[in-house]
């Protein structure tokens, strides 16, 4: 179910922990800059530095963009 959810969201990618499912989302241009109710971004949810290089290389940012 998490991955199925993760072809639609970087925020629950970031969540399974795993790398290639972020990767998969953001190659199916998920929303890298997806903020969560408290407002932390991708970047700063991701708990492996290789899911945060694939968010970094996808131009995730580390705070919430302002509109």
């Amino acid at each position: 179910m998490l991955a199925l959810m993760a072809e639609y969201s970087v925020l629950c990618a970031v969540a399974t922990g795993k790398a290639d499912l972020v990767a998969e989302a953001v190659a199916k241009g998920c929303n890298v800059n997806e903020t969560d109710q408290a407002g932390n971004t991708a970047v700063e949810l991701a708990q492996n530095i290789h899911t945060i290089e694939v968010l970094k290389a996808a131009g995730a940012t580390m705070h919430k963009i302002s509109d």
